[in-house]
């Protein structure tokens, strides 16, 4: 049989359970099936048969190509799932049986695909005329390659981005609660100070006001010792990656 390991990953995709749609082993065997594609279509000249050949070149090439469109978008969707996850966000397990269940339809397509190869004399006629795709559609794989390896590693950047947040979101929590803390206690402060004032009256003896100053002032320096008198800190983000996400279709 021509076309071994493709089909040999064919019926991997088919098979496929949710289980295995982890990114990283999902990662690899996207990467190998690709790759076999590839190998698989620059050997097609090597056929003898015209209509086999015309038929996977114009029809079938096209077809792994945009089977290998799906398996990128589903590696997307994966990493997506699996950062969802991570961030206790409401995410459905039945996210990865439907993404499997794809896999397994459009799978078992492109294997019926392959060793249908039916053409009328019409397509065969403007094939004559037409350059082989073939060179693009190894092409456009090979970026589907790059694509697929970038999503891969944009779940670890995730994560590195993730933590340095946290660390972020702490510092700020820090600071922040020193400021309430600051606020309820100025509070406390003139609330106190005007109940000083309050006491005081235009009977009151000299002894009396030199007591009201004193604690006034015993306030006063309970502000200037309190921490965070000051504004809240700039904290900047030191993390500058960007994490880009290549979606465009091929």
């Amino acid at each position: 049989m021509q076309h071994t390991s493709v089909i040999q990953d064919i019926d991997y995709w088919i098979d496929v359970r949710e289980e295995q749609l982890k990114p990283s082993a999902f990662f690899q065997r996207i990467d190998s099936s690709i790759a076999n594609i590839i190998k698989a279509l620059t050997n097609i000249e090597s056929l003898v048969d015209s209509d086999d050949k015309d038929y996977l070149q114009y029809i079938w090439a096209k077809d792994c190509r945009d089977f290998s469109v799906l398996l990128r978008d589903a590696l997307l969707a994966s990493v997506k799932y699996t950062q969802k996850s991570t961030d206790n966000q409401d995410v459905k397990y039945a996210y990865l049986v439907d993404l499997a269940s794809g896999l397994n339809s459009a799978a078992k397509d492109l294997r019926q695909w392959y060793f249908d190869r039916k053409l009328d004399e019409k397509i065969k006629k403007e094939f004559e005329i037409q350059l082989s795709p073939i060179p693009i559609v190894v092409e456009q794989l090979e970026d589907l390659q790059k694509q697929v390896k970038k999503i891969f590693r944009s779940s670890d950047k995730i994560d590195v981005l993730r933590l340095d947040f946290e660390e972020l979101k702490k510092d700020f929590s820090y600071q922040f609660q020193r400021q309430v803390n600051v606020v309820h206690s100025t509070s406390k402060v003139i609330k106190k100070t005007r109940e000083i004032l309050e006491s005081l009256s235009t009977e009151s003896t000299h002894l009396i006001i030199s007591s009201a100053i004193r604690k006034i002032d015993d306030q006063f320096v309970f502000l200037e010792n309190l921490e965070g008198l000051d504004s809240i800190e700039v904290l900047s983000f030191g993390n500058n990656d960007v994490v880009n996400i290549p979606v465009s279709i091929v």
